[in-house]
């Protein structure tokens, strides 16, 4: 009976054992995860100085196992007395890193099972499926897991046999501790009443912004660490062998890993605790697994902590209460009060005397599936909404309708082209006129409608109660003008007195939750019309004077394509003039001639809804000799063609208060056709005279109206009691309380 410890196959008891301590503690929040520890002094004829770190040491008491603790240190105080310096489980989690990573969705039970291994955890049912969002940086397991904890309102406790136990702190009355097991002397403790709990809750989403995490010379396993998390990482020069959101382990190599940044977003959430005169407020903000699913429940828990400012510190006879447990204890200064057990140091002795502390006034906030927002409901048409049975909070988005695309701009004007140059040919020979007309631009997409309004509310509500829901209509796509106007502005969305236009606009849109889904966002921008055909420079020159550069085609949303005109290429030329001298006979036909050129009609850029104009005709050329020594020559270009218009408007946007479409742009003009003179002569010519004319320029295409903003919506997040039987201690027939082996009390 008595004191027994087990260590390395050696029992010690009864006077081997000349003193000890053992300290056990539970965070009511599980916002950080104490270890308990052990510390004895042993007396014994054998050497221990010998020991291997986290060798397991077992405490009982009574015959009873009351915990399996792990050797930290052991010191030699004396030739035969040892002292044991031991940690808890939750002490040998401090000892390894965990490499966190991104949740979205992962339960609980494989989120604590990886931050545990490979230590033994056992998981109430409840609480296994909760799923998990945000994220966890590279930390300690104890940290890990404690973040995990406290987001779904757990705690861990340590086995008699050092497995990890995580579930509720139950509600219901454990033991009770009166005057009879309390000593002389407790204190009681007056904290400064808090006023306000402020809960910061974490979105992560995968952003499209890349930075460059490592440039350099890598080994086999090298280990780089991110500043912050990434996604969709790309390596050159070296492979990534493994890799989450926070790190790659990567080959050797010489190279760069690059990756795209999440888009981390936060709200707070806000409970007032109390109406003290002197504000103080307790603010969380680093908890990155409280997300929208949790944290309307978290800062109800912090302002059911926090309203208790009572604290009683005592010296009792332990029953072998655990901290967390709710106990009746005798107040100091009288009567008899309800708390929960923070820690106890227990002193080991024949009669274990414990310095308990207990928080007067808390009961536990029962917990498990319905801790979490786990349901979601979109609402797209203006109705009624009646709160589900059994709901008491709901989280409210508001997405009011879309703003409208606006128009997309015109196609742009063909440019005028002159060519005059001299020919490093036959001397004197001379170019001149006009080259091929530069085609226009296709027409610019309208820029997209930006999203709807978005507004977030917590309500705290009653089963039954009704609320009016008006769904916010899309705006209007903006008509073609060339001052290029916003389209009309989305409608606003209401839930009661709730309204989106007290919401902001956002970009990035809002992002659900639970499916992932996108909504809100920035309209698509238009499509651009096509590029008119024409020259390739407004520098005419022997390589580009022919070239010809091809107009554009637009496939429009639906996958329809919209031709470019064709070309028309063809062309004349006058040559060999005869010339007359005296005595009659003729001149050889090569000593004086002019050639001219006028071809192609290009044809035009296409637009969405009509493809462009197709080339049908060439320029004219023609000439004449004029007496004996003068050749008359003109050659004359066609005019270009004006780019197609945007007939088709883009489709309504589907998705909740997404903006429309901008419109499509027109297309560009085609380019005037080509008119050029080669003047050559000789000693039978005096003198050529040449005409060049180009025909006109033409006009882009006009643009098409701007698509429509989609309506919005309103989504219900909230949490429903499942059917089953309430937690508590598990009792018989007779309705006394369950004990397992270790005489403990049996809670589901």
């Amino acid at each position: 009976m008595g004191n027994r410890i087990v260590y390395e196959g050696n029992v010690f008891e009864h006077n081997d054992i000349k003193n000890g301590n053992l300290y056990r503690s539970c965070s009511l929040l599980s916002d950080s995860l104490e270890i308990d520890t052990f510390e004895v002094e042993i007396q014994s004829d054998n050497d221990l100085t010998h020991f291997a770190r986290n060798a397991p040491l077992t405490y009982f008491y009574n015959d009873i196992q009351i915990g399996t603790y792990y050797v930290q240190n052991i010191s030699r105080l004396t030739i035969n007395k040892y002292k044991f310096e031991c940690t808890s489980t939750i002490g040998l989690l401090d000892q390894t890193d965990h490499n966190g990573g991104i949740y979205s969705g992962q339960t609980v039970e494989e989120a604590v099972t990886e931050i545990c291994t490979p230590y033994r955890v056992n998981i109430k049912n409840s609480l296994k499926n909760i799923a998990l969002y945000g994220w966890l940086p590279i930390a300690s397991r104890r940290d890990n897991l404690s973040q995990v904890l406290f987001a779904i309102g757990a705690t861990v406790k340590v086995d008699y046999n050092g497995v990890l136990r995580v579930e509720g702190l139950w509600d219901g009355q454990s033991s009770v501790i009166d005057s009879n097991h309390m000593f002389e002397g407790g204190s009681v403790q007056y904290d400064t009443p808090v006023t306000q709990v402020v809960v910061t809750e974490h979105q992560y989403t995968e952003g499209n912004e890349e930075v460059t995490l490592f440039n350099g010379t890598t080994s086999d396993n090298d280990r780089i660490v991110f500043d912050e998390p990434c996604h969709t990482l790309t390596a050159t020069g070296f492979s990534i062998l493994e890799s989450n959101a926070n790190y790659a382990i990567v080959s050797t190599g010489n190279g760069t890993l690059t990756g795209q940044k999440y888009v981390h977003s936060t709200r707070t959430v806000i409970k007032k605790v109390s109406d003290a005169n002197a504000e103080n407020i307790v603010k969380v903000e680093s908890a990155t697994l409280v997300s929208l699913a949790n944290a309307n429940a978290v800062a109800e828990r912090l302002a059911a902590y926090y309203a208790c400012a009572e604290q009683i510190s005592n010296d009792v006879v332990t029953q072998w209460e655990s901290p967390g447990d709710v106990v009746s204890i005798a107040h100091p200064y009288g009567g008899t009060k309800s708390g929960c057990i923070k820690s106890a140091d227990i002193n080991l002795s024949g009669r274990l005397r414990a310095t308990e502390k207990v928080l007067l006034g808390y009961s536990p906030v029962t917990i498990g599936e319905t801790e979490y927002y786990d349901r979601s409901e979109i609402v797209d048409q203006s109705s009624d909404w009646k709160v589900p049975e059994g709901v008491t909070s709901v989280r409210v988005v508001l997405i009011g309708g879309g703003q409208g695309g606006r128009c997309g701009t015109k196609g742009g004007d063909s440019t005028k082209v002159t060519a005059s140059f001299t020919d490093s040919g036959m001397a004197p020979a001379q170019y001149s006129g006009y080259g091929i007309g530069i085609g226009g631009s296709g027409g610019s997409g309208g820029l997209g409608g930006h999203g709807g309004r978005v507004l977030q509310a917590s309500l705290d509500v009653s089963a039954g109660q009704v609320f009016p829901i008006n769904i916010g209509a899309g705006g209007a796509g903006a008509p073609y003008s060339t001052s290029n106007q916003e389209g009309g502005d989305g409608g606003e969305t209401t839930f009661g007195k709730l309204s989106s236009k007290d919401g902001t606009f956002s970009d990035t849109g809002y992002v659900d939750l639970f499916t992932g889904n996108l909504y809100a966002c920035k309209g698509l921008t238009g499509i651009a019309g096509g590029k008119g055909s024409g020259g390739v420079s407004s520098s005419v020159n022997e390589d580009n004077i022919l070239n010809v550069s091809s107009g554009g085609s637009v496939t429009d949303e639906d996958g329809v394509t919209w031709r470019s005109g064709t070309n028309k290429m063809d062309g004349g030329t006058i040559t060999r003039v005869r010339k007359s001298v005296s005595g009659g006979g003729s001149a050889g036909l090569t000593d004086g001639y002019a050639t001219a050129l006028a071809s192609y009609n290009t044809g035009s850029g296409a637009a969405a809804g009509q493809n462009g104009s197709d080339g049908t005709s060439v320029g004219s050329v023609s000439g004449s000799g004029q007496g004996t020594r003068t050749l008359s020559v003109m050659a004359r270009g066609t005019s270009g063609l004006n780019g197609a218009s945007a007939t088709k408007i883009p489709h309504p946007a589907s998705v909740y208060g997404n903006g429309g479409r901008g419109g499509y742009g027109g297309g560009g003009a085609s380019g005037h056709g080509l008119a050029l003179i080669s003047k050559r002569y000789g000693k039978a010519v005096d003198t050529i005279n040449g005409w060049t004319y180009c025909g006109d320029t033409a006009v882009g295409g006009l643009g098409g109206d701007g698509g429509k903003g989609a309506p919005g919506c309103v989504i219900l997040y909230y949490r429903q009691p499942k059917p089953g039987s309430e937690s508590g201690a598990l009792v018989d027939k007779n309705g006394k309380m369950i004990l397992d082996k270790y005489g403990r009390q049996i809670v589901v």
